[in-house]
């Protein structure tokens, strides 16, 4: 694909913009097994998901946990060219803010999973 040319998460109709990186989670389709005779693979459902960065003068400073937990979020992924990654039922798993040495900017690690995952 091309450049992320912007990342939002659609919440209760707010949309947040601002983040600095955003990363996909692996998706798997099957794995491996171990059987009695040897080995076999099966189909497993798939998982989305992705890490978000952000610093706190572009809007860190909310709540991120709280995302998801009444309303699933929708996250949208534009692409430079017209493509996108739209992510449905976007719930935050966990928030890591960085040491602050007093030098580089504050920036939050955030971790989400979502429920559906439609390219367009």
């Amino acid at each position: 694909m091309a450049r992320i040319s912007e990342v939002t998460i659609v919440m209760d109709g707010e949309k947040i913009t601002g983040f600095t990186a955003f990363k996909e989670h692996q998706i798997e389709t099957s794995q491996v097994v171990e059987l009695a005779d040897g080995f076999d693979v099966v189909d497993v459902p798939e998982q989305y998901g992705f890490d978000l960065s952000i610093s706190p003068e572009k809007g860190a400073d909310r709540e991120w946990l709280s995302i998801g937990k009444k309303k699933p979020a929708t996250c949208i992924v534009q692409y430079t060219g017209g493509k996108k990654v739209v992510y449905g039922g976007v719930k935050c798993l966990s928030m890591e803010p960085n040491e602050n040495n007093g030098k580089d900017q504050k920036v939050y690690s955030l971790v989400f999973f979502a429920k559906t995952r439609k390219v367009s």
